[in-house]
């Protein structure tokens, strides 16, 4: 098929463009990484000292970081020498969901040229004065909080994969920070204005991710 060639091609030279902006905005990311803030002395030291129970259920800040601990779990299968690069690597991989999605055609409907799209996505990735939010997992949970966003301003998609990634995403960022608070009436409107079943779905995780972190914030 044609157009799913055409999309693999979009992802994979959109993902490899990305990973080279971000790249040389910080190439000691790749080339000397080192853990960054909490990464070494929070979320590495409890999945190594405590494990994985622990690390899920603890709050740091008052909130859930869910996806910085999921990050330090999953980096003990490999040597310690190799943690901080997986750490930035999930970190960069976060970025690239982003302009990958902005890419897709499910926000076509909100932005019809696929050129200011493109444009749209270089501009966050080159965005000047982020230097604390490039390329490192502990403050992935804004980027996340974006990209959870976008997907509930986005056409709805009844492929099983795009659903998978929808609740996926949801579902780690909003118990990856207090951004769901913020989300929760965004999804509401949307709702409100669409009335379709699958924003339902999203709400009704936003709710429950954010009465955990109001509670853990109380």
């Amino acid at each position: 098929n044609r157009l799913i060639e055409r999309r693999f091609l979009l992802y994979l030279s959109s993902s490899i463009a990305s990973f080279l902006i971000i790249f040389s905005r910080r190439p000691d990311a790749i080339l000397n990484p080192q853990f960054w803030a909490e990464d070494g002395k929070v979320w590495f030291a409890d999945a190594y000292n405590r494990g994985a129970i622990f690390s899920f259920f603890t709050p740091e800040a008052g909130y859930y970081q869910t996806v910085s601990r999921l990050t330090a779990v999953l980096s003990q299968a490999f040597p310690l020498a190799f943690a901080p690069l997986i750490f930035n690597l999930a970190a960069i991989g976060c970025k690239i969901l982003i302009v990958n999605f902005l890419l897709s055609s499910r926000l076509a409907h909100l932005i019809p040229s696929i050129f200011a799209r493109i444009l749209i996505a270089f501009v966050y990735l080159a965005l000047p004065y982020s230097y604390e939010t490039n390329a490192n997992i502990t403050n992935a949970q804004w980027h996340l909080a974006l990209l959870s966003f976008l997907i509930i301003a986005a056409a709805p998609s009844a492929k099983i994969v795009w659903r998978i990634f929808d609740i996926a995403v949801i579902v780690i960022s909003a118990l990856s920070g207090p951004f769901c608070l913020l989300l929760l009436p965004v999804a509401a409107i949307k709702w409100f204005k669409t009335r379709d079943s699958w924003t339902v779905g999203l709400l009704s995780i936003l709710c429950v991710a954010s009465v955990v972190q109001l509670t853990s914030l109380l």
